[in-house]
């Protein structure tokens, strides 16, 4: 198995990787961990040997991963299940070699371990500790979400026998989830900046696409609310900007704002804007896939766009999602599942990866072949990419009961349902 990341990989320790490890490991600067430094090339080839079979046990409690650059080791990163007697909480640790310090890996590193720990291994919550001299690695631990919840404890270490002051830190699977949805809040507000155009303002983000007035997700404003100091002048700015471009002002609330258009439904009137809340559901991996697919669909990844693509927007009477569409998988951390029928293109899933999460973008299938599987057939398809890719942070926004039911099926449950504010200038004003 392997962890990616945006600038790292991350795969099981493996016999083999002594040397590189040893360069850290038997680095005698260190004075801050327990085990290390190591003395000799031969502590380091035990510690190699006893997790690497680790990785092969039936009760494994240790996961040891090595942390690549461009192919180097140059570091590690562990969970360890083994102070838990029930296994309901691991701890976490993770050493990066002093040539590469300083630059965010330890918490690239430490983030993706997270994920695997929580996604795959039952846990309730996940604990790591360090020296009270040693800010980095709290910065570490604050830095993927963790608490302190000690400032006050203490460590000897072995080697010296010399005793300091110890900060510990926490994160429950709560924590976790609460984190990764405000990721998902972000995204939902920046994703357009994919497929369309726009302009930044201090007080929110202006989208828009002459081109395709059509689509909603790609000619509306987001603001936020904490950015706002008078709201009359920022609606009169979005209403002069969309009306110079002959297109007719939507406004958006941000995601981080739950509600906050029912707060200001008054004053969004007096400007002239029909305003209304809609709950908007966000779904995460909660179970296992479910999904029995339809053998006679075949679902392949499709990598560049083509006529059969857009045929399916035009059967699915979408034309709009055209130019979104297109856009996208033109976006270089974009993906798209393709289903064929006899050798016809039928349906399409697609999406992208943020430097934040996963997100499916939409999923939709020709008319003439609605209730054939291929909706079930490609989130399969997808479903099983993510697992098998380690791709950890992933959420879906359900646009309507059918795909809801599908995704369901799939093993992702909603676990919030987000106030989302929505506004667009009368027709008469």
């Amino acid at each position: 198995m392997e962890i990616k990341t945006e600038r790292l990989i991350l795969r099981p320790i493996r016999i083999g990787d002594e040397k590189e490890i040893h360069e850290y490991a038997g680095d005698k600067s260190i004075n801050m961990m327990f085990w290390l430094p190591n003395d000799t090339f031969e502590e380091t080839a035990e510690f190699v040997r006893k997790n690497a079979e680790e990785w092969n046990s039936e009760e494994q409690t240790n996961f040891e991963f090595v942390i690549l650059l461009e192919g180097k080791i140059i570091g590690g990163c562990d969970c360890d299940l083994g102070h838990s007697d029930d296994r309901s909480y691991a701890t976490l640790g993770w050493i990066i070699n002093k040539a590469y310090r300083n630059q965010g890996y330890a918490s690239e590193a430490a983030y993706a371990v997270l994920d695997f720990a929580f996604d795959n291994l039952g846990i309730d919550k996940v604990y790591a500790q360090c020296d009270i001299n040693n800010p980095a690695s709290l910065g570490v631990m604050l830095n993927i979400g963790m608490k302190c919840i000690d400032d006050k404890g203490t460590r000897t270490y072995p080697r010296t026998g010399i005793t300091s002051g110890e900060y510990t830190c926490m994160i429950t699977r709560d924590e976790y989830i609460r984190g990764i949805l405000q990721d998902c809040y972000v995204e939902e507000d920046l994703f357009p900046m994919i497929f369309t155009e726009y302009e930044q303002r201090d007080y929110g983000i202006l989208f828009y696409n002459m081109e395709n007035k059509d689509s909603y997700d790609s000619n509306h404003a987001v603001i936020y609310k904490d950015r706002i100091h008078d709201l009359p002048k920022v609606l009169k700015d979005i209403v002069g900007f969309y009306k110079a471009k002959g297109s007719r002002p939507i406004i958006y609330q941000s995601m981080l704002d739950d509600n906050w258009f029912d707060e200001i439904k008054g004053e969004l009137a007096e400007v002239g804007f029909e305003s209304w809340i809609e709950g908007q559901e966000y779904m995460l991996p909660s179970d296992r896939n479910r999904i029995t697919p339809n053998p006679e669909i075949e679902v392949r990844k499709v990598s560049e766009w083509n006529d059969d693509i857009e045929k399916v927007f035009l059967e699915a009477e979408e034309p709009w999602e055209i130019m979104v569409a297109k856009k996208t998988l033109a976006y270089p951390k974009a993906w798209m599942f393709a289903a064929y029928l006899n050798g016809k293109t039928i349906g399409l899933l697609y999406g992208h990866i943020s430097e934040r999460v996963c997100r499916v973008d939409y999923l939709l299938v020709s008319k003439k072949h609605r209730k054939k599987g291929a909706g079930h057939a490609l989130f399969h398809s997808y479903v099983e990419w993510c697992r098998q890719n380690n791709i950890g942070k992933v959420y879906i926004w359900p646009d309507g009961d059918i795909p809801k039911r599908i995704y369901e099926e799939g093993g992702y449950r909603i676990v919030e349902v987000r106030k989302a504010g929505r506004a667009v200038l009368r027709d008469t004003v």
